[in-house]
């Protein structure tokens, strides 16, 4: 004869197949709900009630929960989850908790999860508790490109990251040019003499990534020409490429998993040797350098546009010549405050970082970069309160340090300090917060930059056994949809 379980009368809960209709996640909501009717121990109450709580979030989502009046001790619990903004539902987490708390390890960093438990009796599910909402919003993971492998750092812990995972032989032995976390999603432009590769990777899970896109635009095109935005208010799910035409190419992302080409246009000069996508807010335009030499040799300088519409139709272009002559690169562009930026130098001497205001030909903010051996600089990388990290990527002599510089409009530019590289090349940068992630040859570095003028090394070198690409992590405090170096 089987044993039915006991009869409970609950309060008025939320059940687990709750649906929502959110696209994206609240990253900035970490609250608690619970039930007002349930009663407080001790007080008599004609109903059962289960009621849920959250813990302080460290490395782990601690919860806990108490069954006031039951008319039974459960035999187990189960637990149910939800991501907010990539689940439509609480689906079973975690079965046969004998416990009263659980702390939830498996969160995805960067994302609202909601929770909600009930107790078993004899395998049968009774009354649901009620939900409650947390996340950890620091960085968890650190996305390198190595090889043909993905290199995934646990950087939980600052003071102390590791190698957690190497996804070996997920890419073709070329060099990853941009790796942009949106949170879900890793995006990868990776090229080579003749190819222009994308890559998009599943990361629901941060440690086993899923390529879900694979697409070759054909030929080798100059480093950053790659631009994504989602999770922006404006013309947003937008990825920009350029395609074997040296035309631009806009795609709707709005499922990554089936990206869908939406626009194709000539740029406004052709075999443009694009020096890197910017995207200027204010105008709603693609920019991005260009230089006339051959193969981002010197030639003249200038940046072109190209307006956006909403559904990311693109329309004709212009350009701005910065610089007539041949001697000149202009490399590393961004658009922020109604500017374009880059370093203009001869690759033999010194250079100068400008900002160019929409539209002119006239920097109103500079700041003079001493040395040589330029060519091929990474796109500044602007932390929220504008200070830029200026490294150089490939190796021409020996490499010249990583700049830490303000560079404010109608001001005086500031050189803060520098961070050695030892002549090598610096591969790759990311910001969150107070900390500065470092691709420097082989080994990755850890450095706080809260005051500028005097970067410390909190971590490296961690050596990864081979020379690192690109990385990339989410949210990077310099990741405005625009060109992004990788976290999650």
């Amino acid at each position: 004869m089987a044993v039915l379980p006991p009869v409970i009368v609950p309060c008025d809960l939320p059940d687990p197949a709750i649906t929502t209709t959110d696209p994206e996640p609240d990253l900035a909501l970490v609250s608690q709900d619970t039930a007002a009717e349930c009663a407080a121990p001790g007080e008599f109450d004609p109903c059962t009630n289960l009621v849920l709580s959250v813990g302080t979030v460290t490395n782990v989502i601690p919860l806990s929960w108490i069954l006031y009046n039951a008319p039974a001790t459960p035999d187990s619990y189960n637990l149910y989850r939800r991501t907010i903004g990539l689940e439509k539902s609480l689906t079973l987490y975690q079965a046969g908790i004998t416990d009263n708390t659980y702390d939830d390890s498996g969160f995805i960093s960067g994302r609202t999860h909601e929770y909600l438990v009930r107790p078993v009796y004899a395998g049968v599910e009774s009354i649901s508790s009620n939900i409650v909402s947390a996340g950890f919003f620091g960085l968890q993971y650190v996305y390198a490109y190595q090889g043909t492998d993905l290199k995934i750092i646990n950087i939980l812990d600052p003071l102390a990251p590791f190698l957690a995972a190497t996804i070996a032989g997920i890419f073709p032995s070329l060099t990853v040019s941009l790796m942009v976390h949106d949170g879900r999603f890793i995006y990868l432009q990776i090229t080579g003499p003749v190819t222009n590769r994308v890559f998009i990777l599943d990361m629901f899970n941060p440690l086993v990534p899923v390529v879900v896109f694979d697409h070759e635009f054909g030929r080798g095109v100059q480093t950053g020409q790659m631009l994504i935005r989602r999770n922006v208010a404006t013309r947003n799910n937008l990825m920009f490429v350029t395609d074997s035409s040296d035309q631009i190419q806009s795609w709707n992302i709005s499922n990554p998993i089936n990206p869908v080409l939406v626009s194709t246009i000539a740029a406004p000069i052709s075999a443009p040797n694009g020096q890197g996508f910017a995207y200027n807010t204010v105008d709603d335009k693609l920019y991005f350098g260009v230089i006339s030499g051959a193969d981002g040799g010197p030639g003249f300088t200038a940046y072109c546009s190209i307006p956006v519409a909403d559904d990311g139709t693109l329309s004709a272009g212009s350009s701005v010549t910065l610089h007539p002559t041949a001697a000149y690169l202009f490399q590393g562009t961004a658009a922020r405050h109604n500017h374009i930026w880059g370093l203009w130098f001869n690759p033999d001497v010194d250079g100068v970082y400008y900002g160019y205001p929409i539209p002119g030909t006239v920097a109103d903010a500079a700041l003079g970069i001493a040395g040589g051996g330029w060519k091929g600089i990474l796109p500044g990388r602007w932390r929220s309160d504008d200070v830029i990290i200026l490294p150089r990527f490939n190796v021409i002599g020996n490499a010249p340090p990583i700049r830490i510089i303000s560079c404010p409009v109608g001001g005086s530019g500031v050189l803060h300090s520098t961070i050695g590289t030892n002549g090598t090349a610096t591969k790759s940068v990311a910001i969150f917060g107070d900390y500065l992630y470092l691709c420097i040859g082989s080994n990755f570095f850890i450095y706080n930059i809260s005051d500028p003028d005097v970067p410390v090394l909190v971590y490296g070198p961690l050596a990864l056994g081979g020379t690192l690409g690109a990385l990339c992590v989410y949210p990077d405090d310099a990741w405005y949809g625009n060109n992004g170096l990788c976290a999650a």
